[in-house]
């Protein structure tokens, strides 16, 4: 059996609905949070982007931090849909390795990194944000404790560790990106991808050995 990591793809075309206030207000907080950075945005900015009243904000949202935290959030699982679907199909090592070389591609999560700066001095938006790290991070340990049960990847790792391993990557990226460091050759930074996953993989001669 082969672990597959798959991306649920609606066949149905779901009906155009109109977007809901609290929606409205999580679009237009990205853009503003983005844009004017945390410490720097005002709710009512927030308010006028989405073409509401302030009074909306509070009746959706206890305030800025949760605010902030679900735009993060909505932005985050978009693209953990976007890359379950580019990795569609493809073994656990397979997807590691490929998303391990887009990490130096993609765009930087300014907005995440802003949200980790304001945590430090918001106890609430320092939970939110731990609350879904530790989700995330628990959902790939799943996925890796799956695939060392497939034969996959070498059971004697500890799947928390090596989950951990990977948000650590993930974060120091945001770290790189916002100093304006240059990204490494990408056959390079391939290579030592390749060299990474492969001392995880199990081989064949492995699996052969177990059998």
């Amino acid at each position: 059996m082969i672990v597959i990591i798959e991306a649920v793809v609606s066949v149905i075309e779901p009906p155009i609905l109109e977007p809901t206030t609290r929606q409205r207000l999580i679009d237009a907080a990205t853009g503003v949070f983005a844009e004017q950075g945390y410490e720097g945005t005002r709710l009512q900015d927030v308010a006028r982007a989405a073409g509401l009243t302030t009074g909306a904000v509070y009746s959706n949202f206890r305030n800025k931090g949760e605010l902030l935290f679900e735009a993060i959030g909505t932005r985050s699982a978009n693209e953990i849909d976007e890359l379950l679907r580019e990795v569609h199909g493809a073994t656990l090592p397979a997807a590691l390795r490929d998303l391990g070389r887009r990490i130096v591609e993609r765009d930087a999560r300014a907005l995440l990194l802003d949200a980790v700066v304001a945590a430090r001095r918001d106890p609430d938006l320092a939970a939110h944000l731990r609350e879904r790290a530790e989700g995330r991070e628990s959902w790939l340990t799943g996925v890796i404790a799956d695939a060392q049960h497939a034969d996959v990847v070498d059971r004697s790792l500890d799947a928390g560790a090596l989950a951990r391993l990977c948000t650590t990557i993930a974060l120091g990226t945001l770290v790189i990106r916002a100093l304006d460091l240059p990204l490494p050759d990408d056959d390079a930074w391939g290579d030592i991808v390749d060299r990474l996953v492969s001392a995880v993989e199990r081989n064949e001669q492995e699996q052969g050995d177990q059998s």
